[in-house]
């Protein structure tokens, strides 16, 4: 029983010719501790064993990753004795040190051909392509059989005898049907211990005895989904993100096994993920990521990355709670199983990685995001995969899962959708797609997968090795790399005349100029209020002739956002001011302020925002885009809303992209008198009334709604208005049922709402030409 559980796992290879040949018996495709070649290098290996009683010369023997080209390598002069090993370092050196051989090729870890010739060209043994997990091995058990198995303890030399690894008979996947799951050893002194909730086995754990049986019904029940991710009360702004109890949390199977012998774990822990569905109507429209990891890692009052906890008990409130949350760097990295699920249903890549959470006041939200980091010391040391469809590029060590930051509570998708916008442009931007993600087998809503800004970011992108990157943030402080000849420049800004066409010169040989004024255009027309003292880096190489280029990152609170982003917002003033603290600092915004005194400098960038406004920024265009990113999330919204609470409905999820369109709409023709008004220009050569039919000359300041959060009494509602126009106030409530409606003749008119239950509201105002939405906040 036991030899065919485990046929169950077993590679079978082709083209193998029986006999006593020499064969591949074993192989590493990534080598982080096994042995090391003659320089201290772990590269990748291959071994040979010789299972007849005869002395083999492997001399004119071949290995290949080619078919098209079977006799790549050639073996030189080594004798190899009856069932001996011979280990080939598969490092891409091509060369002998003593007894030390090396191919000239290398094996890549995602799977690729391999191909064993004798000196007739008569292939002896094929290894099709498989992936191999870091420091596992494809292995011959016993040595010399047809057939291949992966282990987890590397034998180079050595006879493949894995006493300690434990076998399943299904791996990661999809299922239609019930499973009979069974866990199996090569070794009849250990024990299996497994569980079901992402904790790690231990001997209090369920022993294995009987097949695992797995079904739609039989899930292991919610846990996770029930712990408070915010503190539960506190001052304003928390009832705006308050943590929520879900009503219901669909699951998946998780299991955790591993061996046991004398009460001792030995061997590594290993974890799956499945899905047990009879039909399609289940499936996501996104990939799905599973996320398995000790609770510890996530809830512990000390440690847990995931709560307020014990940080939030030191250090309270500052404006968000403070908490564990808000931890960085290797210290609060936690380890955790991975596995990506393409919505194909196909496992695009499963490994053991670390673990961070990710942001800064967005932490305070119920849903983080978090980064997944790829290292030796976990399992793969990167992923081979394409995430992105639109990108060509296929490894990763590092991926963002993102809760959309402070967007969460809106979209969903603005910074995402925002950054798309720009794609056509020369600006690097981080790629976005949207997954599902569960925690432990429980669902954990919609994360948006980003790409990373690191070393790693400009090496794949750019090929660029990552010793040799430099990144600035908000301050010119050093985020990534050893040097900058960024103090010169502002040096150099401070102390010249920068209206001379040589001062432009210079800047222009240190600063690439177009992705500046791009860059700073964005920014301004999205209104970015989170900018640029904050979300600002730029970033250059060591390479003789780099040139600073600019980063954008996290425009969240941008497009209507918030009152501090609005349609209206009079953005060049804000930035270019010159304050000295967030959302500006002089430091931040040195080069913008410096270079608008230079003609030259200004001519491009309005001759450049008049190409965005009539093509980027054309309101069709953004509001188409907005409808495409609307469709794609609408199948996931209400399961992710039921989870978090957040939009309150989905009817206020609609408002909120309503908002995103009155901003599409309205924009273009305001900065257009924004730009004519703050540089004093007599005309602009730009038609906004050819793009919508609102009247321009209605120009109105923010809205508010004050005091919020409201006891109960009275709201009223500031803003600046035409003579004779009126409002209509509706509130409705976290469902979506309108429970006050009033209309409003003049802005001194109070808003009455002693009706209204303690709770969080969503207030709209709107009249013939404009609608905004807020949310209220009532506490008694």
């Amino acid at each position: 029983m036991r030899r065919l559980i485990t046929m169950f796992f077993l590679v079978v290879v082709s083209g193998f010719v029986v006999g006593q040949e020499p064969i591949i018996n074993e192989l590493m495709s990534s080598n982080s501790s096994s042995i090391q070649d003659y320089e201290g290098y772990y590269s990748d290996w291959i071994e040979i064993y010789n299972p007849s009683n005869e002395i083999i010369n492997l001399e004119g023997y071949y290995l290949s990753d080619e078919i098209a080209n079977p006799q790549k390598w050639v073996f030189p002069e080594v004798q190899l004795a009856p069932f001996e090993y011979l280990v080939v370092f598969a490092s891409g050196k091509d060369l002998v040190v003593g007894d030390e051989i090396h191919t000239n090729f290398k094996i890549k870890q995602s799977g690729e051909l391999l191909l064993f010739s004798n000196p007739g060209a008569e292939v002896l043994h094929e290894i099709t392509p498989i992936e191999i997990p870091t420091d596992y091995t494809l292995a011959c058990i016993p040595d010399g059989d047809v057939q291949n198995m992966l282990i987890s303890i590397a034998s180079p030399n050595y006879s493949n005898i894995e006493w300690f690894d434990v076998v399943s008979s299904h791996i990661s996947g999809h299922y239609q049907n019930e499973i009979e799951l069974v866990l199996s050893t090569e070794n009849q002194n250990v024990e299996i211990y497994y569980t079901l909730n992402g904790e790690l086995p231990s001997q209090n754990s369920n022993l294995f005895s009987s097949p695992i049986i797995l079904n739609k019904e039989n899930h292991f029940p919610s846990q996770f989904s029930y712990i408070p991710t915010t503190p539960l009360e506190g001052p304003w702004p928390l009832p705006a993100f308050i943590w929520n109890e879900p009503e219901d949390v669909k699951r998946v199977h998780v299991l955790r096994y591993a061996v046991f012998q004398n009460g001792s774990l030995v061997g590594k822990v290993k974890s799956n993920t499945y899905f047990v569905e009879e039909d399609s109507e289940e499936d996501y429209s996104f990939p799905v990521l599973s996320l398995i990891t000790d609770s510890l890692n996530l809830f512990q009052y000390d440690t847990g990355i995931y709560i307020p906890g014990k940080l939030f008990d030191e250090f309270g409130f500052q404006w968000y709670p403070y908490g564990n949350y808000r931890e960085r760097g290797e210290e609060w990295e936690r380890n955790v199983h991975v596995a990506f699920f393409e919505t194909d249903h196909h496992l695009a890549f499963e490994s053991d990685a670390g673990m961070r959470i990710r942001g800064a006041g967005s932490t305070a939200n119920p849903q983080k995001s978090f980064a997944v980091y790829f290292k030796n010391k976990y399992g793969k040391k990167k992923i081979e995969h394409q995430v992105f469809p639109e990108s060509d590029l296929e490894d990763y060590k590092r991926l963002i899962f993102r809760s959309s930051g402070n967007d969460f509570l809106n979209t969903h998708f603005r910074d995402a959708l925002l950054q798309d916008l720009l794609s056509s442009l020369d600006l690097e931007l981080q790629r976005y797609r949207p997954t599902i993600v569960f925690m432990n087998g429980e669902y954990w809503g919609i994360h948006n997968v980003r790409e990373k800004y690191d070393e790693y970011y400009f090496k794949y992108h750019f090929d660029i090795h990552e010793d040799s990157v430099n990144v600035l943030n908000s301050v010119d402080g050093l985020e990534e790399g050893h040097e900058s000849n960024y103090p010169e420049i502002n040096e150099f800004l401070a102390s010249s005349d920068m209206s001379l066409e040589s001062s432009y010169q210079y800047i222009d040989e240190r600063v690439d100029i177009p992705n500046l004024i791009d860059f700073l255009i964005a920014e301004i027309y999205y209104a970015n209020y989170d900018w640029p003292c904050n979300n600002y880096r730029k970033w250059r190489t060591n390479e003789p002739g780099s040139k600073w280029r600019f980063l954008i990152n996290d425009l969240d609170l941008s497009f209507g956002f918030s009152s501090d982003s609005p349609w209206d917002k009079e953005s060049l003033d804000h930035a270019f001011e010159n304050g000295d603290s967030w959302p500006n600092c002089g430091v931040s915004n040195h080069l913008f302020r410096k270079m608008m005194g230079n003609q030259r400098f200004e001519d491009e960038f309005l001759e450049r925002f008049i190409y965005h406004m009539e093509n980027t920024f054309n309101s069709n265009t953004v509001i188409d885009k907005i409808d495409e990113f609307k469709e794609l999330f609408e199948p996931e919204m209400e399961e992710h809303i039921s989870r978090w609470s957040y939009p309150s409905s989905i009817t206020e999820w609609y408002s909120e992209i309503e908002v995103m369109k009155d901003f599409a709409k309205r924009r273009p023709c305001f900065m257009k008198n924004h730009i004519m008004e703050y540089f004093e220009l007599d005309e602009f050569d730009f038609n906004c009334d050819s793009l919508n039919d609102i009247d321009h000359n209605y120009i109105t300041a923010d809205f508010k709604i004050y005091p919020n959060p409201n006891n109960g009494e009275y709201v009223y509602l500031e803003y600046f208005k035409k003579d004779g126009s009126q409002f209509n106030v509706d509130i409705f409530s976290s469902q979506g049922t309108l429970v006050f409606s009033q209309n409003i003749e003049n802005r001194k008119t109070p808003i009455h709402v002693s009706g209204l239950s303690n709770g969080i509201y969503l207030m709209r105002v709107r009249n013939s030409k404009y609608q905004f939405q807020y949310k209220l906040v009532i506490s008694k």
